[in-house]
């Protein structure tokens, strides 16, 4: 809450600003809402809402209130915002997360690493530490992102972890962290690297095909994990299904870690994590008592069924991901690998069939189902998944319904075979038709495992 006169110098003194909302529909009593050149009943609509003054570039704009005139609202929102919550990513350590794959999985072992309590987390629709969880659809809009900084702040966080799918001007980073990138993506990161403090640092795989080209695009410090010429030297891995053993070097002392993480791509979430953790002046050793803590959380999570099949939740959503995961399970399987897997509408569309291939080269069967949609067909998208192979292959279905998915492919489950529920991870809804609704694979497994054992009916 500030004064207007705090933030425009010729604003009355006796205006008191609570919030700044660009959402008409938002702005409640003593709100500032900012007016991108919209539609002059959704200026109407803020009014009506109580809003104590209006910011626009309309210099003719009648209004009850007070209304302040700039050259450009969106280019002035975040400096405003910034202002109005006391500049608040100067005095958090910010850590943005982002590449192809893997952006919300090492974000978030970020933030278990460091503690909750010292480390907030903004992902793609979910605000938390340890005081709050908070579910919001606009996180990274300007008015939003700071009123989070700023309660992270008020919550003694010291640290903000964020996943990240584009730069947010104009912050930058003090450690920006590239997961992965192909040939096509790649220059999509250069600005995230770019937006890096000069004392920062940029957090690169050493093995990644496209180091080089990534380093060239760092202005902070860069710091690389990998088996060679790395800060951090993965010296030797070994995986199971109940842990991952790791030898690691850094400045020249070797550390034998016993990870709760599985899985090729949780060896490396696992260095960005303790790299990130280094950077921020914390030791190794304090670092490492940690990890055995660490929980996978919907990303390669074996869960504790006492089935005699195994069930691992994922939400993965690429080729490589998926190739990483079904190499990971053929390490350990002995029977059948049984997939339950769709795809989100509207995103990642060239990514489709390049699953589906997989999945019917590589799995012994597959089902077809629902994954957020959104407004596209799911029919149309399942048809884009399978297209290329429907013809010669038969080892798969396709159920719509993602409940009725779940529960098909439990009920074929027998001794030793791996069950893959894949696309959610630990989501908790379903997007449909412009609606969300609660849904949880995790809670949906369950259940179907428990009228399987009864002898019940599970369609």
């Amino acid at each position: 809450m500030k004064k207007l006169s705090e933030l425009y110098a010729n604003a009355p003194d006796e205006i008191v600003i609570k919030k700044i909302k660009t959402d008409p529909k938002q702005v409640k009593e003593g709100d500032l809402f900012v007016d991108f050149g919209q539609e002059e009943n959704k200026v109407h609509e803020a009014i009506k809402n109580q809003a104590a003054a209006i910011l626009t570039n309309n210099k003719n704009m009648q209004s009850p209130v007070p209304v302040f005139t700039v050259e450009d609202p969106k280019k002035e929102l975040p400096f405003l915002c910034s202002k109005f919550y006391d500049y608040p990513e100067q005095t958090l350590k910010m850590i943005g997360v982002f590449g192809n794959d893997g952006k919300q999985v090492v974000s978030n072992i970020i933030q278990q690493l460091l503690g909750s309590s010292l480390c907030g987390y903004m992902g793609k629709h979910i605000v938390s530490c340890a005081n709050f969880q908070k579910e919001e659809e606009n996180i990274f809009e300007y008015s939003n992102f700071y009123s989070y900084l700023k309660d992270f702040i008020l919550s003694d966080c010291k640290y903000v972890t964020m996943r990240l799918t584009k730069p947010i001007d104009p912050i930058l980073l003090d450690i920006s962290i590239c997961t992965n990138a192909n040939d096509n993506s790649m220059k999509n990161y250069f600005p995230y690297l770019e937006k890096t403090k000069k004392e920062g640092y940029c957090i690169l795989n050493r093995e990644d095909p496209n180091y080089i080209e990534l380093a060239n695009h760092c202005h902070g410090q860069i710091w690389t994990y990998g088996k060679e010429n790395s800060t951090l030297q993965i010296i030797d891995s070994k995986l199971s299904l109940k842990n991952t053993q790791l030898t690691l070097k850094y400045q020249e002392q070797t550390y034998k870690v016993i990870s709760p993480l599985l899985g090729y791509e949780n060896i490396h979430n696992l260095c960005i994590a303790i790299l990130t953790g280094i950077a921020l002046g914390i030791s190794m050793d304090v670092l490492l008592k940690k990890v055995p803590k660490l929980k996978s959380i919907g990303h390669l999570e074996v869960l504790n069924t006492e089935t005699p099949y195994q069930i691992v939740l994922d939400s993965l959503h690429t080729k490589e991901a998926l190739s990483q995961l079904l190499k990971y399970m053929k390490l350990f399987n002995k029977n059948r690998i049984l997939v339950v897997m769709g795809c989100k509408g509207e995103e990642n569309k060239e990514e489709r069939s390049k699953l589906g291939d997989l999945l019917l080269d590589e799995a012994n069967y597959v089902i077809f189902t629902e994954d957020n949609p959104k407004d596209e067909d799911s029919n149309q998208i399942i048809e884009e998944m399978i297209s290329q192979k429907k013809e010669s292959k038969h080892n798969y279905e396709i159920i719509l319904n993602r409940k009725e998915a779940i529960c098909k492919i439990i009920l074929m489950a027998n001794p030793d075979d791996i069950v893959l529920i894949l696309g959610k991870g630990r989501e908790m809804y379903q997007e449909k038709n412009g609606e969300r609704y609660y849904f949880n694979d995790q809670e949906e497994i369950y259940h179907a495992i428990f009228l399987k054992e009864e002898g019940e009916n599970i369609s």
